[in-house]
């Protein structure tokens, strides 16, 4: 699916695609992320605290919701600085906060160890290959004409990727032996190879922050615009807008997609919310 070319296809809208099926109440604390734990069939959302810099407190939490959207404990875990994206990889559970990878018990909700990573600014979203080796997007906000992505594993960090290629680097997503980045920068969907680090543009949204990235039943891949859209992108790289929240006042920020329910899961970020959509087939 990659491109060679950096040729801009104008999103066109689908939202017939998209149907809602539950949405909780505006209570969470600017909810940023949210992951799918299929072991233990819950939802967790990060809930980052927009007000985060205004303290020396860690005033962050993640909550755990059940499928209907009912909430099952709204500060299970606590004391997190500004959390953002979240990956489970066989029985932890690894969340990103400001300048640190924690490392979670999902089992015990108890936080086990946190691991800075040296040199970063701003660390937003987490991706884990089969390996164990574990991404993550700095989207370094002083550097609009680079930022990086680290990589950890077994307690050590790396710079992974620095490259003017990539810019403001937020969503990440491993699909095969790439690595799938949100490019906020200059607003493509990227691909990285894992193994040689080669860069290739895949589809461009013309701007804006591309937050989160999953894959369809089909193999579209998914892209939220934390403005408040989510992006289907097919084969060919047409670029169709499924889902539009800017109308009731909320953002699209880093989303779950459940394939065998065909479930999308938005934390609505300012909005306070987390909204369930349907996604029908094409």
């Amino acid at each position: 699916m990659a491109r060679a070319d950096r040729e801009l296809q104008p999103p066109v809208a689908d939202h017939s695609r998209t149907a809602r099926v539950w949405e909780t109440p505006d209570t969470f604390l600017t909810p940023e992320s949210v992951l799918y734990d299929p072991v233990r069939d819950v939802v967790y959302v990060t809930n980052f605290d927009a007000r985060w810099s205004e303290t020396t407190e860690f005033t962050g939490y993640i909550s755990r919701l059940n499928l209907d959207g009912a909430i099952e404990e709204l500060r299970w875990v606590t004391n997190l600085n500004a959390p953002t994206g979240m990956s489970i990889h066989g029985d932890r559970l690894w969340v990103v906060e400001r300048g640190n990878l924690t490392e979670i018990d999902p089992d015990r909700g108890e936080l086990l160890r946190r691991y800075p990573i040296s040199g970063s600014e701003f660390l937003n979203d987490i991706a884990i290959d089969s390996a164990g080796n574990i991404y993550l997007s700095d989207t370094s906000p002083s550097s609009l004409s680079g930022s990086r992505i680290y990589r950890f594993k077994d307690g050590v960090s790396e710079l992974w990727v620095d490259s003017e290629q990539i810019s403001m680097a937020n969503g990440l997503y491993i699909h095969g032996d790439k690595l799938l980045v949100g490019n906020s920068g200059d607003g493509f969907l990227k691909a990285v190879g894992l193994g040689d680090k080669h860069i290739t543009d895949i589809a461009c949204f013309g701007g804006g922050v591309l937050d989160g990235i999953r894959v369809d039943n089909h193999g579209s891949y998914l892209v939220s615009h934390w403005k408040g859209q989510v992006y289907a992108v097919s084969d060919s790289g047409r670029v169709v807008e499924v889902l539009d929240t800017m109308a009731a006042g909320m953002n699209s920020a880093d989303f779950e997609y459940i394939p065998d329910r065909n479930l999308l899961i938005i934390p609505t970020f300012l909005g306070n919310k987390v909204a369930a959509y349907r996604l029908t087939e094409q």
